[in-house]
């Protein structure tokens, strides 16, 4: 029988050295941004009772759900998306906070692999909960911390794009039998399909083609309001309008696109949708919105919005970019005496005002010291005498 202790699962990785540098920075930039803003960071438990996630607004398959069961017998899994957890947690230790209530979180979701171009089952998730905020401030609030996060980690390449559920949403309801075979061309932007299915619709038809290609810049919030006649997807574009203004007050407009059929995974989003692309790839690394609907699970007529960072895809984006200064640049120090260096020694003080990470070598002689310096990629190695002289070698 073969054994499976040298791998790991397929969806599942480790991270070695650059790779952790690269997430910690990039984690610890996008900590600050949220804690500035007034969040603070909650930890729900990997493991959930199977009920969070079997029904309601917040339902997810149990194909796509790493099940099992407690000591009690009871059907347990593990989280496969932080919001719904957090929802959970609001209901049952927060609900009698003021609100709106501002949090964040960084933690892994384990969640089946069942299509190809789910590259994971345990992704790194970063992102923010605005709970209790309703209306333009909030939503400005969390596309400004969606575009400064990704500003964090990607300077300006990349791009956000921005829809509605209540235009698309508008849009599809009218469709009656027709309804669930449109959102499916328009979530995989089949235009062959999405004409077919219009065929079939007369003037609504019309309608659906349209939205199917409203894509681009502010411009075509202006075409969209000449096409839509339903007074709830005229109203939504009104917003998206004044958000985009909002953008403009804050000199955030320039990564801002528009994608009015946007059909994001969970259809328990109720208003403003995003999404975020790195420039020169395909893969979505965040995407957020407005679900005011979700809380209702728990009984509670509460609103919320937020996003999520998908850290797996930024991660592998930012380790093919070139990236300097993750870690100060070693110095290897080495002592020819039997004597335990202290690090409290001035030549320790030294190098770290010199900007080194020092690193003190257990090696037993000064060559194998520069063999294993030159391993661990340092710039300089330290070498102390039996005399406390001190020489320094660049390698």
């Amino acid at each position: 029988m073969r054994r499976y202790d040298k791998i790991t699962p397929e969806g599942t990785m480790d991270y070695l050295f650059k790779e952790c540098k690269i997430r910690k920075n990039a984690e610890n930039r996008v900590r600050n941004l949220f804690e500035n803003y007034g969040y603070d960071e909650v930890m729900t438990t990997s493991l959930e009772f199977y009920d969070v996630f079997s029904e309601g607004v917040g339902r997810v398959s149990q194909n796509e759900l790493y099940t099992l069961t407690d000591g009690s017998g009871r059907l347990i899994t593990m989280r496969p998306d932080s919001t719904k957890p957090i929802a959970r947690l609001f209901a049952s230790r927060l609900k009698d906070f003021v609100l709106p209530i501002k949090l964040y979180y960084s933690q892994p979701v384990f969640k089946r692999n069942l299509s190809f171009n789910r590259k994971s089952d345990e992704i790194i998730q970063m992102g923010i909960e605005l709970i209790g905020g309703t209306g333009y401030k909030s939503d400005l609030e969390i596309l400004i911390l969606g575009i400064k996060s990704m500003k964090e980690l990607f300077g300006d390449d990349f791009f956000i794009e921005i829809g509605h559920m209540g235009i698309i949403g508008s849009v599809l309801d009218s469709f009656g039998q027709f309804k669930e075979a449109a959102k499916s061309a328009i979530s995989k932007k089949n235009f062959p399909e999405v004409d077919l299915i219009a065929s079939k619709l007369g003037e609504k038809g019309k309608i659906l083609k349209e939205i199917a290609r409203l894509f681009g810049g502010k411009e075509i919030l202006s075409q969209a309001k000449n096409i839509l006649k339903d007074n709830q997807a005229f109203s939504a574009v009104l917003e998206l309008e004044k958000l985009y203004q909002g953008l403009m007050n804050e000199g955030l407009q320039d990564n801002i696109l528009f994608d009015l059929s946007i059909l994001n995974d969970y259809q328990y989003y109720t208003g403003m949708v995003f999404r975020c692309f790195v420039d020169g790839v395909g893969t979505e690394v965040m995407s957020g919105g407005r679900y005011d609907s979700l809380y209702g699970d728990y009984g509670l007529n509460i609103p919320a919005i937020g996003f999520a960072i998908n850290f797996n895809e930024a991660l592998e984006i930012l380790s093919k970019m070139e990236i300097d200064d993750l870690d100060r640049k070693k110095a290897v120090v080495f002592s020819s005496s039997s004597a335990q260096v202290n690090y409290e020694d001035p030549i320790f003080v030294e190098l770290k005002e010199r900007g080194y990470r020092c690193v003190v070598s257990l090696c037993d002689s000064e060559e194998d010291t520069i063999k294993w310096a030159n391993a661990i990629k340092a710039k300089i190695v330290i070498t102390i005498d039996k005399d406390g002289k001190i020489k320094e070698n660049d390698i």
